[in-house]
């Protein structure tokens, strides 16, 4: 035998099989015993071998290189049993009228109240007026009044006695008028005022409350729907002792607690996709900025909702429980994450608290993406803080459903 063909048969990488009678006391070699057990690719090449002593035809066979163990595992505990268990959990949805209620029908309700009652413009104030001065300046004051929309002027009165609520203009207004204007120009020395300031808003115009609130309150109504639902699903499902027959299943921890988001994330993403639709066509806020931006913010966002609602689910021991923590986590989430009062004015102990909570840096994008315009450079260090979030929260979550519940 030759060099060459001791060195083919000592190979690992490939497989010869020889004809039985070329062997010796006919035994099978080592590789080819394996045979049964091994995946193998198509036959690469036939050679043919010729030496002194032997000749035969033998067969190489290529085979396939297998993925280290350590990655092969890691994939088979993360997601063993997922298709499994979103089969499951998708039916459970569809079958169970509760979840789908908490997920549509208060959203909608919060989505159309909210958007119309927040408004921090003043607008139709009643007013009584009492003028004791009558002069023309009184009057041009008045009329001022009456031509905005902050005041509603309903009537005059002719003495206190008739006042309730009212706006006093005292004798001599017009004198007073015209002295603290001519003291004016004498203090700075000129006859007139050469500067005509105009303000200028750049991304809302027409200073319309619904384009810098209704962005909010759909990360608001979001919060409430997906948190809320996730929460009490988990738990009822504990309640009814089906989570105890999933535990003694062959599935991952991770793997059940992912295929318990994943439905709950395409429900949840559908009630983004109406929110977005009654902002745009029911309170008219045009979209300036990217469509796919904004909703793949929201696809981070309410994954990092939901796994907080599995690890509300988890530390809760019954539905009412898992109700009144959720809402511990949200009258926070409304308060210090800018949704109605800005963070730059709160306390610092107050601005750090709102920096805790995934509404917070969701806002900040919707409100770029949606007001603004904004592109990606200018919204990404939010979206990276809420991308680590998510993460943080569904690892968080794994943890705790292993420890506590498993």
């Amino acid at each position: 035998m030759s060099r060459f063909t001791r060195s083919v048969l000592r190979s690992k990488t490939f497989l010869l099989s020889f004809p039985r009678s070329t062997l010796p006391n006919n035994k099978k070699p080592r590789d080819a015993e394996r045979n049964k057990e091994r995946r193998f690719w198509s036959a690469a090449t036939c050679c043919r071998f010729e030496s002194a002593n032997m000749s035969a035809h033998c067969k190489i066979i290529a085979d396939r290189r297998r993925p280290p163990l350590l990655v092969k595992n890691m994939k088979h505990k993360l997601f063993r049993g997922l298709g499994a268990i979103l089969f499951k959990e998708f039916i459970v949805v569809w079958r169970d009228p509760l979840t789908l209620f908490f997920f549509f029908f208060p959203p909608l309700i919060e989505m159309i109240a909210f958007g119309y009652a927040l408004d921090n413009d003043v607008k139709h104030m009643a007013m009584i007026v009492l003028n004791e001065d009558r002069t023309v300046e009184s009057r041009q004051l008045i009329d001022r009044f009456v031509n905005t929309e902050s005041f509603r002027v309903v009537g005059e009165v002719q003495n206190l006695e008739e006042l309730k609520s009212a706006m006093r203009i005292q004798t001599g207004l017009g004198v007073a008028l015209t002295q603290s204007l001519e003291s004016l120009l004498r203090e700075t020395g000129r006859k007139g005022m050469p500067i005509d300031v105009r303000p200028q808003m750049l991304y809302n115009p027409a200073m319309r409350a619904p384009n810098f609130f209704v962005p909010g309150v759909i990360g608001v109504v979001l919060q409430i729907g997906t948190t809320v639902a996730a929460a009490m699903a988990l738990v009822r499902e504990r309640e009814r002792g089906t989570l105890e027959q999933l535990l003694v299943s062959p599935l991952s921890r991770s793997g059940l607690m992912l295929g318990k988001l994943v439905p709950y994330l395409c429900i949840g993403m559908t009630m983004a996709a109406v929110l977005f639709t009654i902002m745009r066509f029911v309170f008219f806020v045009p979209i300036e900025g990217n469509i796919f931006a904004m909703m793949f913010s929201t696809l981070v966002y309410v994954f990092a909702l939901l796994s907080l609602g599995l690890l509300v689910g988890t530390m809760a021991e019954n539905q009412m429980q898992a109700l009144q923590m959720s809402m511990v986590f949200l009258l926070p989430s409304v308060f210090f994450s800018g949704f109605i009062f800005p963070r730059e004015t709160m306390p610092w102990i107050f601005y750090a608290l709102g920096a805790l909570f995934p509404t917070t840096y969701f806002i900040a994008l919707m409100r770029a993406i949606i007001l603004r315009g904004a592109n990606f450079f200018e919204y990404w260090p939010n979206l990276l803080v809420l991308i680590l979030m998510s993460n943080l929260l569904f690892i968080l979550c794994a943890l705790r459903f292993r420890r506590k519940i498993a």
